[in-house]
């Protein structure tokens, strides 16, 4: 019988795939949730072909990102602002290509909730 071996770049799939399912589960908004599944995926996709992108870059991003000092992220709050910008920035320092409408950013409506059990 034939074992499968996982190779770095499942692991790092594994990983990715965890890490989008708790950023679903703590119902990170909208514009953000798209944000990071194009960091990530970027990152899994640029590790395959080049070296550049290492562990210690994601374990930094994602440490920062889940800091409380970003308060939940929530939309509208200054930890949504500063994780936009924290993301912005390494969006730019990996060289992507602005395609928001605002470079890397691009506007949304949103209805706030009044019920935060709902």
């Amino acid at each position: 019988m034939l074992k499968k071996r996982t190779s770095s770049n499942d692991k790092a799939l594994n990983f990715i795939s965890l890490f989008l399912i708790l950023i679903f589960e703590a119902k990170i908004t909208f514009i953000i949730m798209r944000i990071f599944l194009i960091l990530f995926f970027l990152a899994s996709f640029i590790s395959c072909s080049n070296e550049g992108i290492e562990q210690s870059m994601i374990k930094a991003d994602v440490t920062f990102l889940a800091d409380d000092q970003l308060e939940g992220r929530q939309t509208g709050t200054q930890g949504e602002i500063k994780a936009a910008a924290y993301i912005a920035d390494r969006f730019k320092k990996l060289g992507l290509t602005e395609k928001g409408t605002d470079g890397f950013y691009q506007e949304f409506s949103f209805v706030p909730k009044t019920d935060p059990h709902s």
